[in-house]
């Protein structure tokens, strides 16, 4: 699990910000432990083990975000569920060079609208539990 600060020698972040709150698939659910009630949340910035990925949940048990770490432990992709443009949908962001390109994400499904790319929703469809499209 990561943290905002406090790297450690060995090569992974301390858990005072972050713990463990259950798994999907394997997939590990964090939640923060210290949060700022004017700071939307979301996941490490870096993950302590490379190629690994972490859940965010929405209050009600669904997918707020599912991001994937790659080798160097940074963020590769963002998974979201929620509102961008205006409108609620799933939506895939990339990271390049460290930094998310929020602007043109790849968008899965619209609520109300329905699925747009079959491909990356099937991908991603086991973590979708509970999301209304």
């Amino acid at each position: 699990m990561g943290s905002t600060g406090a790297f450690l020698k060995t090569g992974g972040f301390t858990e005072q910000n972050w713990q463990e709150a259950g798994s999907i698939h394997g997939i590990k659910i964090l939640q923060k432990t210290n949060t700022n009630p004017n700071k939307a949340p979301s996941l490490p910035p870096r993950s302590s083990s490379p190629g690994t990925a972490y859940l965010l949940l929405n209050q009600d048990g669904t997918l707020k975000q599912y991001r994937q770490y790659g080798e160097s432990r940074k963020p590769i992709l963002d998974l979201d569920y929620g509102n961008h443009n205006g409108q609620t949908s799933l939506h895939l962001h990339t990271f390049k060079n460290g930094k998310r390109d929020s602007n043109n994400p790849t968008i899965i499904a619209i609520k109300g609208k329905g699925i747009i790319n079959k491909e990356l929703y099937n991908k991603y469809k086991v973590l979708l539990k509970g999301v209304k499209l």
